[in-house]
């Protein structure tokens, strides 16, 4: 089981057989299309291009603690998604 502050991390890793890349980047965009366009944003700029806290919250003029309650609360709904998908 991926550890709740890795599992964005893991799952952008290649080192998936091309199928199963092709069924979880499916299954992340299906995800993410459920959340806002803001949250969206948040959640790609940190997890997958690797944007600090700070430059995304002066990107979207919004406080740091802001940001990293919405990022918490986004990777364990993505986490709880995943798990449930898998059920």
């Amino acid at each position: 089981m991926l550890n709740d502050e890795n599992i964005i991390e893991s799952l952008l890793v290649d080192n998936f057989t091309p199928e199963v890349s092709v069924l979880i980047n499916h299954e992340l965009e299906t995800i993410l299309n459920q959340y806002s366009t803001t949250d969206r944003a948040i959640i790609l700029a940190k997890e997958y291009y690797g944007y600090q806290y700070t430059e995304i919250s002066e990107l979207l003029n919004m406080p740091v603690s802001t940001l990293k309650s919405r990022v918490f609360r986004m990777r364990k709904s993505i986490i709880q998604r995943r798990q449930s998908n898998e059920s």
